[in-house]
């Protein structure tokens, strides 16, 4: 819209003059400057100079806000002003022609405002009304908001106006914007009046609401524009001296005792509405509640209806809540807590087994199905113990050639041991220190690291030479050991004792090390899905000390009431929540173990094969470094936790490690999980599947497939035993490759015809299952994924 157009449409719709002629020109003043059309005077800021409303306010209020639900509000309420001295004063307020307009703040600075009195004034007020006016344009035609009376059909205070009123746009209010602007100018002129003629000020812009033809947030962006204008006017010297001027002719009219010639009694009365009238418009501070800070009276959640009268709780609706409450820190406490209990529970497993803590543990024929293991293998000689620190730093001697970590009791990775850790694979001493230890340590000789809680998990698998496990197996038993650590012993010198900095020691007299035979033994360390999971967790908590996890995660814990050093007794009512809890809770864990949502988590575009670990890495915040030639580019870290993907994790998997997915090749191993075929069926164990290995397979040491019971997420129980295929010959025969190379693996209840024993791995019909794909020392087609597997197929 151009300049001159403006300018008409703001006469039009500010004064009510509906016949713009250029001719319509008077002089308002001594020096006043040459009229617009409409009897405009021309402002004091060039074209140019206007601030821009387009610029300097945000959009209106889409439907649906808050902030047009207030818009809303303030109109609906503003209809039942109709009829009242307020909508007498809205249409009086309407007008801005000249003189009417000039008495409009008479009253509030208590003094008229006239042509011939104040002509300074009285120019001023005309001038500032159009660099005022014409600053609200830029945001009215680009936005062409709809006016209230437009969309609830009501009628308007100046019905005369109505169609010039229709082509304008809404926002922002220009009356609003001009009636704010003198305001602000009135309260410089009388400072000692500024009270009163900021609140005539506020009313006349609430009068376009009252008029139905403006919305609440066009009031207040108009408003902002008339701050922004006043400011630039203080810019320009013409303002100034009129300003001044202005200050003098009001000063004089004091003196003389000139009084308004407006009705003031009858505008107070007016601008005060009666009592049976939503008093919205004139508590302004109550107008700016946002809608969507209210609580309705009735509130419907997946819960049930609550109430809430006045904003406050029946005591229905505190039941119903605090329940709720109950429920949802119990639920919290499982998911945030299933890796701490899942390592509680296998030591509670190896416990009851007869193995203590600072004993070994060794599976000298691998392990089989007999022992309930979350997602162990029959490929792997495993060998682990429990480390009690509470007593003080502990040894533990690490094979050569093995592969192992140490994490705590939460689960939370220590340091690794063997190929990926600090001795990588030659064997060595790893002195572990409790929580808050600030005792000697050895200044050579050991790994050190720190553990939060007071006992640790160090868990090791070592490879068959050939295929045949006993070799390794002994030298297991010679060279594992887990002892006290001995300050001034091994690691610490005569020099640092001569310091008077440490202590000597004689080497310490060592017991024979403690081992276990675990193969075909019945340990069962799977966490439990019932109310015994929160005894398990409180068992945990009392063992372990207070501050061993994050405070946040301990609250919901001890919301429900597990507290360090405190009983855990739930009355009835407690238990059945708690109950029904983990019940949601374990569903929720089951269906992200065996169904991942996170796209990350699938390692090839459109198939099936998935690990948790992909999402975030082992801390489960930040993926895996990437590895390049000029080494290692960690990524920054995330700032956030990928709670799905550690739930997932842990409910299927015992021991954490970045060794399980760095992306460096020939160390450590990599997993890759399958819960579904080709179809994104889940497998049927009554059914027959296979799945094709391209030739190549990206491994240094060995692959393997390891099947798992759905349930139990730990061996298939069948005749077969070890629920295993691979490219080594124990603890069954390996698998042949196929002709071109390719290695077919078959997974049904009865060996195929014309299949290999390596490749089929039995299934049981009653019971469903899923496999591990295991790939030790992986190589790199394996990471850049020139080399996939083909999906699971069901074989019809």
């Amino acid at each position: 819209m151009n300049i001159i157009r403006k300018q008409a449409l703001l006469a039009a719709v500010l004064t009510g003059v509906l016949t713009i002629t250029s001719a319509y020109a008077e002089d308002a003043a001594p020096g006043a400057p040459k009229s617009l059309p409409g009897g405009l005077l021309k402002g004091y800021l060039p074209r140019e100079a206007l601030p821009n409303s387009l610029v300097l306010l945000p959009p209106p209020p889409p439907a649906g806000s808050a902030a047009f639900a207030l818009d809303e509000d303030v109109a609906r309420k503003s209809v039942a002003l109709r009829g009242t001295p307020r909508w007498t004063q809205a249409e009086v307020d309407a007008d801005l022609s000249f003189p009417k307009a000039a008495a409009i703040f008479s009253c509030a600075l208590k003094a008229p405002i006239t042509e011939e009195r104040t002509p300074h004034l009285y120019v001023l007020l005309r001038r500032s009304l159009t660099d005022v006016g014409l600053s609200t344009y830029a945001a009215k035609d680009h936005y062409h908001r709809t006016r209230p009376f437009m969309e609830n059909k009501e009628p308007i205070c100046t019905p005369a106006q109505q169609a010039d009123i229709e082509k304008d746009g809404s926002y922002p209010s220009g009356h609003a914007a001009v009636g704010w602007g003198w305001a602000l100018i009135l309260s410089e002129i009388a400072p000692e009046q500024t009270d009163s003629i900021l609140a005539r000020g506020a009313a006349y812009g609430d009068s376009r609401s009252v008029c139905n033809v403006h919305w609440h947030s066009d009031i207040v962006e108009g408003q902002a524009m008339a701050a922004g204008v006043v400011a630039r006017l203080h810019a320009e010297p013409a303002f100034r001296a009129d300003l001044e001027a202005a200050k003098s002719e009001l000063a004089a009219i004091r003196a003389d005792n000139v009084t308004p010639a407006s009705d003031c009694a009858e505008e107070a009365a007016a601008l005060t509405p009666p009592e049976s009238v939503d008093t919205t418009l004139t508590a302004r501070a109550q107008t700016d509640i946002p809608k969507s800070t209210i609580t309705p009276d009735s509130v419907e959640t997946r819960v049930g209806t609550l109430d809430f009268k006045d904003g406050m709780p029946s005591k229905a609706t505190l039941d119903k809540v605090y329940e709720n409450l109950d429920f949802v820190h119990a639920f919290d406490a499982f998911m945030n807590t299933y890796q701490g209990v899942n390592i509680f529970d296998m030591r509670k497993g190896l416990l009851e087994a007869g193995v203590k803590d600072n004993e070994i543990i060794i599976f000298s024929e691998l392990m089989d199905a007999k022992s309930l293991y979350l997602t162990a293998n029959s490929d792997t000689i495993y060998f682990h113990g429990f480390i009690d620190l509470s007593k003080g730093p502990m040894v533990f001697e690490a094979p050569p050639g093995s592969l192992g970590l140490i994490d705590d009791m939460w689960f939370r990775w220590v340091i690794d041991f063997g190929g990926p850790g600090p001795d990588r694979g030659e064997g060595g001493k790893y002195l572990i220190l409790p929580p808050g230890y600030d005792g000697p340590v050895p200044e050579g000789g050991f790994y050190v690291a720190r553990s939060k809680t007071n006992h640790v998990l160090a868990f090791g698998r070592s490879f068959m030479q050939n295929s045949d496990p006993k070799p390794v197996v002994d030298l297991i038993r010679r060279t594992a050991k887990i002892y006290p650590y001995t300050p001034g012993g091994a690691g610490t010198s005569i020099a640092e004792f001569l310091t008077g900095n440490g202590t000597l020691a004689a080497a310490p007299q060592l017991a024979p090390q403690v081992f276990h035979e675990g193969t075909g033994k019945s340990i069962d360390t799977i966490p439990p899905s019932d109310f015994s999971y929160y005894e398990l967790l409180n068992e945990l908590v009392q063992q372990e000390p207070a501050t061993s996890l994050d405070a946040e995660l301990m609250g919901p814990i001890a919301a429900i009431g597990i507290v360090k050093g405190k009983p855990f007794a739930p009355n009835t009512r407690m238990k059945k929540t708690l109950s029904d809890a983990v019940a949601l809770a374990n569903a929720t864990a089951r269906s992200l173990a065996m169904n991942p949502r996170d796209p990350g988590a699938y390692y090839y575009p459109g198939k099936s094969w998935f690990n948790p670990l992909f999402v975030g890495g082992a801390d489960f915040e930040t993926p895996a470094a990437q590895i390049t030639p000029e080494g290692a580019k960690p990524y920054p870290r995330t700032g956030y936790r990928t709670l799905d993907a550690r739930t997932s994790f842990f409910y299927f998997a015992t021991g954490n490690t970045p060794a399980m997915v760095m992306n460096l090749t020939g160390i450590g191993s990599q997993y890759l999980m399958v819960t579904a075929d080709a179809n994104k069926d889940y497998f049927d164990g009554s059914k027959a599947y296979r799945v094709t290995l391209p030739k190549g397979i990206p491994q240094e040491r060995f692959w393997s497939f390891t099947v798992y019971d759905n349930q139990t997420r730990s061996f298939l129980d069948t005749p077969q035993r070890y629920p295993r295929a691979g490219d080594q010959s124990y603890p069954s025969p390996a698998a042949e490759p196929d002709a071109d190379g390719s290695t077919t693996v078959y997974f049904s209840p009865t060996q195929p015809t014309a299949v290999k024993r390596g490749n089929w791995i039995q299934t049981d019909p009653k019971r469903g299952w899923f496999t591990i794909l295991r790939l030790y020392s992986p190589t790199q087609a394996f990471f850049d994924k020139t080399w996939q597997p083909s999906e699971v197929e069901l074989v019809k």
